[in-house]
């Protein structure tokens, strides 16, 4: 039977498997991670049939309430496969490592106006991941792709410049 218990930090109304009584849960609404303890009695479950009561325990097993923490990391069921790899975090925002990365390598090999926006956008990437707002996964994708905006970047502002410096000798 779940317990409800109130979040320590925004005092809403969870409800929580025993099992997972005395583990590390985490709100939906906040985020805080505390220990699932009933500090009093917890009020009666609405009555119903037994397949109501059935059905409110299998949306709540679906849902965030009482989730426990693999480690300090929330994943989403749907996509587990049974190990880390492949599970995609809730809790932060996607990584774009793979989109930075063609970015940086279009940037050095066919266009070289790719080049600062992969730089750019590794940049902001690396700052997000490193703050903890963003999947960790993709940090060594966006730091290559981040070292091919920067490198593209050098060479298309060589490029730019030889092109200036050439029109200006045509010019004399």
């Amino acid at each position: 039977m779940a317990e409800i218990i109130n979040c320590p930090s925004c005092q809403r109304k969870l409800q929580v498997p025993e099992t997972l009584l005395g583990q590390d849960v985490q709100c939906p609404s906040c985020g805080a991670t505390f220990v699932g303890r009933v500090s009093g009695r917890p009020p009666p479950l609405a009555s119903g049939p037994r397949e109501v009561l059935q059905d409110r325990w299998d949306a709540d097993q679906r849902s965030d309430v009482g989730r426990p923490l693999h480690g300090d990391r929330p994943y989403d069921d749907e996509d587990d496969l049974g190990t880390e790899f492949g599970r995609r975090r809730r809790d932060l925002s996607p990584h774009r490592g793979g989109m930075i990365l063609t970015l940086g390598i279009l940037g050095l090999a066919v266009c070289g106006i790719f080049a600062p926006i992969a730089w750019i956008m590794g940049n902001s990437d690396m700052v997000e991941i490193r703050a903890g707002r963003m999947d960790p996964e993709g940090e060594g994708l966006t730091q290559a792709g981040k070292i091919c905006g920067i490198i593209g970047t050098v060479f298309l502002v060589l490029g730019v410049c030889f092109v200036g410096m050439t029109i200006m000798s045509g010019l004399n």
